[in-house]
């Protein structure tokens, strides 16, 4: 076997590993998304979120806003503040592993090129 034909087979084997790669990764990434999404859908039904916008803008300062969240959090109902606190732990996993498959993708990406 010549160079070229060793490049040749290094290429296409790159190239499957990339596309293993994305479908191990991308299907459970597209589930979580999905999850996030269905959650900010029933969400937006349950909290009005033109009224929570309006009254933040009514704030003197940008440094009362944590204060306002946390008070309109703790007077809503105990349901939509566990599906708040889902919603967000769901969304931390979800960038968690979104970043951790990233940095795979990089390192396989480099990987390749040395």
């Amino acid at each position: 076997m010549d160079q070229a034909d060793l490049q040749f087979k290094k290429n296409i084997m790159n190239r499957v590993k990339t596309i293993h790669y994305l479908r191990v990764v991308i299907r459970p990434l597209l589930i979580e998304l999905l999850t996030i999404i269905i959650s900010l859908v029933i969400l937006s039904f349950l909290i009005s979120i033109p009224d929570i916008l309006r009254n933040l803008a009514e704030l003197p300062t940008i440094i009362l806003y944590p204060t306002y969240l946390f008070e309109a959090f703790v007077k809503t109902q105990l349901v939509i503040q566990a599906l708040l606190v889902i919603g967000t732990l769901t969304t931390a996993v979800f960038l968690i592993s979104l970043f951790k498959n990233i940095s795979q993708f990089i390192n396989l990406a480099r990987s390749k090129s040395i």
